[in-house]
């Protein structure tokens, strides 16, 4: 991730703390429910903030690794799993310089990451879930969508992309856009658009996003 976007993240976290609460976000509780049905036991978070969601599987006893380009958040994360007696692995490192473990995953769970990235970069992401995960493995995956309030709101700076915030600038996908980047590295087994609340900048409500299901396809 280019360093502005690591500069913004600190600063954010600096300023809001634990911006979203310590509750998961609805699309890990129902990736809780997926990744049981088909026996995973190996989840990995890129992405993975101060640890919401981290903790979250890490209850409902799968194996969680995860990391976040934000020493602030993965600081706390760690300081959390600890108070909560959890073990959860947390490093510290870039989506696009992502660490390397021995054994691959069998669950990888990607809340609201691949939207602040470009086309190139999102390719490349598309190519490392699927590297990263076993045979069979399975993607669970949020990104914006188009349907999303925000979509339209700030400067527009390519194809879909605006930024409504300094420093963060974001891609809203359409199905196709789903469809297409992943298309070859995994079998879709589920793509829709759900509705996250989020309470948090003074004000409660909801984003638009897609939620994708993909299995890992064979090459």
């Amino acid at each position: 991730m280019p360093d502005f976007q690591a500069a913004y993240w600190e600063a954010r976290y600096a300023r809001e703390g634990k911006i979203w609460g310590d509750k998961p976000c609805r699309a890990a509780v129902e990736a809780g429910k997926i990744f049981g049905k088909y026996r995973s036991e190996r989840i990995l978070l890129p992405g993975c903030g101060y640890g919401r969601n981290a903790r979250y599987f890490a209850r409902q006893g799968f194996k969680v690794a995860g990391f976040d380009i934000s020493t602030w958040a993965v600081e706390r994360a760690r300081e959390e799993a600890k108070c909560d007696a959890l073990q959860i692995e947390y490093m510290v490192a870039d989506i696009l310089n992502p660490p390397f473990w021995p054994k691959a995953f069998d669950g990888l769970f990607s809340f609201n990451l691949l939207h602040l990235f470009g086309k190139e970069e999102r390719s490349s992401m598309a190519r490392w879930f699927h590297r990263t995960l076993e045979g069979g493995g399975i993607l669970v995956l949020t990104s914006m969508s188009l349907r999303d309030p925000d979509f339209g709101k700030g400067e527009e700076v390519g194809h879909h992309t605006f930024e409504s915030k300094k420093g963060r600038p974001v891609f809203y996908f359409d199905e196709e856009d789903m469809r297409r980047l992943f298309q070859g590295w995994f079998r879709i087994l589920r793509l829709e658009e759900i509705q996250e609340h989020e309470d948090h900048g003074g004000k409660s409500h909801f984003h638009w996003m897609w939620f994708l299901v993909g299995e890992k396809a064979p090459l």
